[in-house]
């Protein structure tokens, strides 16, 4: 698949994420983990023709939308094996758990997916606390490092907190231009895919 600006973004038309990702009309797509964005605002991929997110306040959100919402965790996706062509999965690994039985009920209910994350980089200089683990990946590996202590000690606090870096945030990464794949973990797997954990 073709990684582009344009790719970021979290949500996709029917159209644009039918085209982007060669999803035939009949295919089924599921979005695990569709919202909320940090404005509390529901933000999915568009060409889903199922949601699924923990969030139970999303069920009032989405019974009068056209698209079947489900409350349930990563971990326990109460689809059967192969039911979908396509899993989008967008900012939601790097807070579970079990990264491990995360991505094995994504590859049990999928046959292709995209799965993105905070790229390493990101996540060190603006670390967010409810957030578990650092996802990179290596060819057909997606590997998930326990975050580093030193994140969360007064003295990065204070590297991190000094004025080059908060006219840094105050600016984003994006606006110095720098490129999505060094913002953002893109991962897309067909079939299978290997998960390395480390702690």
């Amino acid at each position: 698949m073709r990684l582009c600006e344009e790719e970021e973004a979290k949500h996709f038309t029917w159209d644009e994420g039918s085209a982007t990702f060669l999803i035939l009309e009949n295919d089924r797509a599921l979005d695990v983990g569709c919202g909320p964005t940090t404005k509390k605002e529901p933000s999915h991929f568009g060409r889903a023709d199922v949601l699924v997110d923990i969030n139970e306040e999303l069920i009032e959100y989405y019974k009068d939308k056209n698209v079947t919402f489900i409350q349930a965790p990563v971990e326990h996706l109460p689809f059967a094996d192969k039911e979908f062509e396509f899993v989008w999965c967008s900012h939601l690994l790097e807070h579970v758990e079990d990264p491990k039985i995360a991505c094995a009920e994504l590859m049990r209910v999928g046959n292709r997916g995209r799965i993105k994350a905070p790229a390493p980089v990101k996540e060190i200089l603006w670390p967010q606390s409810y957030h578990k683990w650092l996802v990179s990946s290596i060819g057909n590996q997606l590997v998930f490092e326990r975050k580093y202590g030193f994140l969360y000690s007064d003295i990065w606090n204070r590297v991190i907190w000094t004025e080059g870096m908060i006219e840094l945030r105050k600016n984003g990464m994006r606006d110095l231009d720098v490129p999505v794949y060094a913002r953002e973990t893109i991962f897309d797997w067909e079939d299978k895919f290997e998960v390395i954990i480390r702690l």
